[in-house]
């Protein structure tokens, strides 16, 4: 399955794509909040609680930049901060993104 999301970077693409086919489209929803941003995508578990955030921006092949939120229970914030990891490697990446999405 090819996936190509408009006006993201071919590492992006690659990313969700590797993401679908491991854990498969019902298991986590992709959110391009970021829409401009050609580096950085976001996802949501399936009841939209927690939001996983990947950013490639000035870093090399292989690094990623990550942040994760929490859904705000402050009716001002739509989501919050829940942490940050700089420069980590893919495998990392999955084992956060399970973790904060909740997918086994």
């Amino acid at each position: 399955m090819a996936i190509s999301i408009k006006n993201k970077e071919d590492r992006i693409n690659k990313l969700v794509e590797y993401l679908l086919q491991k854990y498969g489209s019902d298991s986590f929803v992709i959110k391009d909040y970021w829409d401009a941003d050609r580096c950085a995508i976001g996802f949501t578990d399936i009841s939209e609680q927690y939001l996983f955030y990947i950013s490639i921006y000035n870093l090399d092949e292989g690094r990623y930049f990550v942040v994760l939120e929490n859904l705000s229970k402050d009716s001002d914030l739509f989501y919050e901060a829940a942490g940050e990891f700089n420069n980590v490697q893919l495998i990392e990446v999955e084992s956060i993104f399970t973790k904060h999405l909740r997918i086994n």
